[in-house]
């Protein structure tokens, strides 16, 4: 016979699940940042279905090019395209994302005081040329 029809069209996590794969994969993400991208992935169906991985790498990564680069002050004051605002912010981007993946001071995974060398989010820090 065929293959069933029943294919999974969506993944959903426990908040607890998250929490434990954040606190393994990337053991450097700030406490206070920890506790929101865990209620986000587990709040939320992800439809076409994603790995726990998968989902987790969307969100850090939406949340350090909006909340922590340039990007959408690039898109909308200097008119970038989305192309181009990526490589604008790909080094800090990228950097934030590996900083979450190591340990803190090289000390516990799941140390609950965990700090961050990354300021709060922010808004957008470019500004306006002096006229």
């Amino acid at each position: 016979m065929g293959r069933s029809r029943r294919a999974k069209k969506a993944a959903q996590f426990s908040i607890e699940r998250v929490l434990s794969h954040i606190d393994q994969k990337h053991p450097g993400l700030p406490a206070e940042l920890r506790q929101h991208f865990g209620s986000q992935i587990a709040d939320r169906t992800w439809q076409p279905p994603v790995s726990l991985g998968k989902a987790v790498g969307i969100v850090m990564s939406t949340y350090a090019r909006h909340e922590q680069t340039d990007y959408d002050t690039l898109l909308r004051r200097h008119k970038l395209t989305r192309d181009e605002a990526r490589q604008v912010v790909k080094v800090e981007h990228d950097e934030m994302l590996r900083s979450w993946a190591k340990p803190v001071d090289g000390g516990s995974t799941t140390s609950p005081d965990r700090k961050s060398q990354w300021p709060p989010c922010s808004p957008g820090r470019l500004t306006e040329p002096a006229t």
